[in-house]
């Protein structure tokens, strides 16, 4: 009797209607995690590829040539030491986004979709700030690095009028007898010069 009990409640509208409801409700469910799984990834990837752009700014090259020409040249120097500053704070915000990018591509596999979303509203928010920074670094060393190019112009404009020089003097060499060795040691400090700034 207790089978025929069940078998007549499964029976009625009521219950198969209530049963079909529950099920909708579930596939429902399932079906607007798996929306948002997907939009949380989809988010997830922009952020990926914002990040791998703000790396892809050659800022360590640019660093060591101010680095390079703050040796030769004092007033650089200072600018130099407070770019060094902001590079490290630029790259420990890096690292600090490429983990929060793991973290949060963690927990969008382990299903905390909620934790993946608040995460990925605080990875950008940091990459909109890193962003900033290193343009601005970016900016400030190019201003150096315009100016050492320029400067390198001008050294490559003097090299070319040693050498015309140097070669003037080979030969006059047998004229110049009685200054040979003060010519000498000049060109030899002149040439310490120039091999100082490369």
């Amino acid at each position: 009797m207790d089978m025929q009990l069940v078998l007549d409640i499964l029976a009625q509208p009521t219950t198969v209607m209530t049963v079909g409801g529950l099920f909708s409700i579930a596939l429902l469910f399932l079906i607007a995690r798996r929306v948002r799984k997907g939009n949380l990834k989809k988010k997830l990837k922009e952020l990926e590829i914002r990040y791998n752009n703000v790396r892809s700014i050659p800022l360590p090259f640019k660093l060591n040539k101010a680095v390079a020409l703050a040796r030769v040249n004092a007033e650089v120097a200072s600018m130099t030491e407070k770019a060094k500053v902001s590079f490290e704070a630029v790259q420990n915000e890096l690292k600090q986004i490429a983990n929060l990018l793991a973290e949060t591509e963690d927990a969008i596999l382990m299903g905390k979709l909620k934790v993946a979303k608040l995460t990925i509203g605080d990875i950008s928010g940091m990459i909109e700030r890193t962003t900033l920074s290193v343009e601005d670094l970016e900016k400030k060393l190019d201003g150096v690095l315009e100016e050492e190019t320029q400067q390198r112009s001008k050294i490559t404009d003097l090299k070319d009028q040693f050498r015309s020089l140097k070669g003037d003097y080979s030969e006059k060499s047998a004229s110049l007898s009685l200054c040979i060795e003060t010519l000498v040691q000049r060109m030899a400090e002149i040439e310490k010069r120039f091999s100082m700034f490369e």
